[in-house]
Formats: C-alpha cells, structure tokens, sequence
C-alpha cells in the first residue's frame, strides 16, 4: 500500500511523513515541528499496521454485539408477554388494588352517609324538642289568658296581654330562625 500520498490535515500542500502514537493521528514535518515536538511518533506504515489493528478489533466487537443482540431478539421474540407468569401477577395485583380502593371508597361514603343522616335526626329531635316548648309555653299562656278575660281584672288583662303578646312574637321569630337555620345547615347541597 502506497502511505506516502496521504495529505495532512492541517496543512493540505503537503503529505503525512509520521504518525504521532500520542495524538493518534498522521502527521506533516510542519504538524511535527508545530505541535507534534516531543511526541510518541513512528513511521506512517507503522502507524497504519497500528490503526488498522484497532479497526480489526473494532469490526470484530461491532459482529460480536450484532450476534448477541439478535440472538437476545430472537429469545424475546418467542416470549408471549401477556401470557407470561409475571405479567398475569401484575395485573391481579394492579386489580386486587384497585378492588381494595373501590371498597375503601364505598366504605367512606356509607360512613359519611351514615354521619349525615344522624346529624340530620339529631337536629330535627333538637328542633321539635324546641318547638313542642315554644307550644307548651303558648298553651300555658293562652289559658292564663282565657282565664283572666271571663276574670275581668283590668290589672291581669294588662299584664297577661303583654306577657302573651311578647310570647307571641319571639314564637314567631323563634320558629322562623329555626326552620331558617337548619335548613340553611343541613340542608343545603352545594
């Protein structure tokens, strides 16, 4: 093989004289004398025997890796995944989870249903509780009344009107906040 036409890099007008093991690289006497002063250098056929060895052994790898991973291929290739043990074990897993979540979930919601609905009857009882005095009291009162109007005590008739009328109106303004409230508490759906 002829080495002595081989053109520099760095300098195109003339020929490689060396290679430079340092540098890995063919050299001119410019490259040599410039930047190349003091290095590993040898003959250019020395140096070509020298890269061409490492091509070999590159070549030689780059067949070994091909056979190797086409070998790997044609091993996965037969392995169906979807029926392998493995993947059937991850989806009872990923499903057993998933059933797991939805009961929790179901249990959750009853739970908060369950809170709602004692918290609803609870409040109601309060409220009746409430009202049944708010009735108690207005009857108490309105017999009071019956009977100081068949009394006819102008004294009694001043003081029962005031103490009934009073009664009256915190009943209605009583009952009303009441209604007000627990709907506005417990029965409004946002």
């Amino acid at each position: 093989m002829d080495l002595k036409h081989i053109k520099c890099k760095e300098h195109d007008w003339q020929s490689c004289a060396m290679f430079c093991l340092t540098c890995d690289i063919s050299v001119c006497t410019t490259c040599i004398s410039k930047i190349h002063n003091g290095h590993g250098l040898v003959e250019i056929n020395e140096g070509y025997n020298i890269k061409m060895e490492k091509l070999k052994n590159e070549h030689k790898k780059a067949k070994e890796k091909i056979d190797e991973l086409t070998k790997r291929k044609r091993e996965m290739s037969h392995v169906d995944i979807a029926s392998s043990r493995q993947y059937k074990d991850l989806i009872e897993k990923i499903e057993a989870q998933n059933a797991k979540i939805k009961n929790a979930a179901d249990k959750y919601t009853e739970e908060i249903k369950r809170d709602v609905s004692k918290k609803l009857s609870d409040l109601q009882k309060e409220e009746f509780s409430k009202v049944d005095n708010v009735i108690d009291n207005l009857h108490t009162l309105s017999l009071n009344a019956g009977a100081v109007i068949h009394s006819h005590n102008f004294t009694q008739v001043l003081t029962e009107y005031e103490t009934l009328s009073q009664a009256i109106n915190l009943a209605e303004t009583g009952l009303g906040t009441i209604s007000f409230h627990f709907q506005q508490r417990y029965l409004r759906i946002s």
